[in-house]
């Protein structure tokens, strides 16, 4: 869940994006990218935003991965980027 989102006064829908990548432990090359418009997300409010998202993992070899999302509050002018390992057995 992302929270407090600045909003457009037209739509006041939040006004941003989230950048997802996830890549092989070690490398730089990311294996799955995707980048979403935060006003496009369901029931997405400025207050919150929850995220939803399925990765299959049968097309991943055995090992660690990394998942990075970046997202940018337009609005605001601000970024968070968080990271988190996983492991594929």
């Amino acid at each position: 869940k992302l929270y407090n989102f600045g909003v457009q006064e037209q739509t006041r829908k939040p006004d941003g994006q989230i950048e997802y990548e996830v890549t092989r432990t070690g490398t730089a090359d990311p294996i799955v990218t995707l980048t979403e418009d935060v006003a496009k997300i369901p029931d997405a409010s400025g207050s919150q935003v929850t995220l939803e998202k399925f990765l299959h993992l049968d097309r991943f070899a055995p090992g660690q991965y990394t998942l990075r999302l970046k997202i940018t509050d337009k609005n605001r002018n601000q970024v968070l980027t968080r990271s988190e390992q996983f492991t594929v057995t």
